[in-house]
């Protein structure tokens, strides 16, 4: 589990991070935690779809909730 590790990086960086993670995934559960929508586009971008779900909750707690399972 990681929280909002992403948020000093810039696109590049985190899409390296990104596709890292998703390596990483293959082998054991990744649950991504940030409330940076960005961050998920990126995930979207450069992680297999068979491999990422994300959980976006609803009400006041929106913007800061975006769980991405790796």
């Amino acid at each position: 589990m990681v929280d909002d590790i992403l948020i000093q990086f810039d696109d590049d960086r985190a899409t390296a991070a990104l596709q890292a993670l998703a390596e990483l995934s293959r082998r054991t559960q990744i649950v991504l935690f940030s409330h940076h929508e960005h961050v998920c586009r990126l995930a979207q971008a450069c992680v297999d779809p068979n491999q990422l779900i994300v959980h976006r909750l609803s009400g006041r707690a929106r913007a800061k909730d975006l769980h991405i399972h790796m």
